[in-house]
This record gives structure tokens, sequence and C-alpha cells, in this order.
């Protein structure tokens, strides 16, 4: 579960299809809870070395997927069904481009949508709160606003800096306490020597959406640990 700096981390698996549309059931879609990543923008871009969108100049952490997990492996991904359609998400189009958006410049301004619709939201469909692509978009974003990482970090007086360092625990401390589970981290090397925060991920359970304590599975694949973190300021 390594970020990966363009599609990451696939974590899945499936449930019992029982009366779902036609269009779903090209596979099983049996999984036991949903991994929620939010990823930051600056060190996204950093990371990939590549030019990216502007963000705007107001710092907040964007989504990068609601994945379908199953216990100890990853997969499912590609569940088929529903081809993405830009058209279904045009009335949160708005929302989209502003906590979901593709920050990688050569990509089209839906890719990411088309990306995470395709491979991960397909394989979300047995649950009622996402069991289509607006449910799937619109849940996820409904989940991103009660779930504010920019919010609760800065309670606990972690902000954005170049010339402040934070241990990694600090950070895992107050995302603990805003949220009530230990989060998974992934960073990646900075030039400095010390690592930058990428991506923070949550997991869901299937009921209500709520954040619980990851299976050990998860933690072994954060890349933060026993790390100084720079956390990148956010720029337009």
């Amino acid at each position: 579960m390594r970020v990966e700096l363009i599609l990451i981390l696939i974590v899945t698996g499936l449930i019992p299809c029982k009366s779902w549309p036609n269009q779903y059931l090209s596979k099983d879609f049996t999984f036991d809870y949903f991994l929620f990543v939010q990823q930051w923008a600056p060190a996204f871009c950093y990371s990939i070395r590549e030019t990216c969108k502007s963000a705007g100049a107001t710092p907040r952490w964007t989504m990068h997927g609601l994945w379908p997990t199953s216990n100890g492996s990853e997969g499912p991904n590609d569940c088929g069904g529903a081809k993405f359609n830009i058209d279904t998400i045009n009335s949160i189009e708005k929302q989209m481009m502003y906590y979901w958006p593709e920050l990688i410049e050569s990509h089209p301004y839906a890719w990411l949508w088309q990306h995470e619709w395709t491979k991960h939201g397909t394989c979300a469909v047995s649950v009622p709160q996402v069991s289509g692509e607006f449910e799937y978009f619109n849940g996820t974003l409904a989940k991103r606003a009660a779930m504010d990482y920019y919010n609760v970090l800065n309670t606990f007086d972690i902000k954005p800096s170049k010339e402040y360092t934070y241990n990694d625990t600090e950070i895992r401390a107050a995302l603990y306490k805003g949220f009530g589970a230990e989060p998974m981290l992934e960073c990646n090397k900075y030039d400095d020597g010390n690592y930058i925060l990428v991506q923070i991920s949550f997991c869901l359970d299937k009921t209500n959406l709520n954040v619980f304590q990851c299976e050990e599975f998860v933690y072994k694949h954060d890349t933060c640990r026993d790390t100084t973190i720079v956390y990148l300021p956010f720029t337009s």
C-alpha cells in the first residue's frame, strides 16, 4: 500500500451480489470495508515531479478515492458495469473540481474521476450510500466534509510550513483525537532528507461509513513511521 503517485494503493474485496442491476453483475462485490483516502496537493505534485494544475490558494486536503477493501489483500478493481458518464455528476461538478480535482496538468480535468469510478466505484455498488456513480461521488464528498483533515491538524497546531517539521507521532495523535482511529500515513522523501506528508487514509465500515481502527495489514504499509515530516505549504 505504498503511495502510487499517479494511481495509488488499491485495497479492495467482494460482497454477495443479490439484487443489483444487471449492469453491475460482472463480478463478485464482496469486500470488508472502505479505505478513505485524501491527498495533499503540494506534496503530491512535488513527488511526481510533473506540472500540476493550480488547486487555488485555499489550503485543503482533496480526495483521492474511496476504495472497497478486503481483509489482508488488495482488490477487487475494475468490477465492470456502468461506464463513467460525466453528465451523471453534472450537479456536483463544481464541488468535484474543488474537493476532488485532477492535479496533473497533462490529464483531462475528469481523468481522476473516471479512473476512480472505473477502478473502485464499480466495486462499491452493493453499499446503498455509494451504489451508483452519482451516489459514489456525492457520498464520498459528504464524508470528506465530515472529515476535514486540514481543520483537525490545524486545531492541534500542525500547520503547513517549510520552516517547521513534525514527528509522525504528533500527526498521528492529532488525527486520532480528531477522528477516533489511527490513520495510515504515506510519505515521500524530501530534498532535505526529511519526509513530506502526501496522503492520509482511514478505514470506514460499510454500514454507515463510520471510521474504525484498520486491520494491521493496512498499517504495515504506512510509509511515515519514525520519520520527521515536512507539511509543505499550499500555493496557488
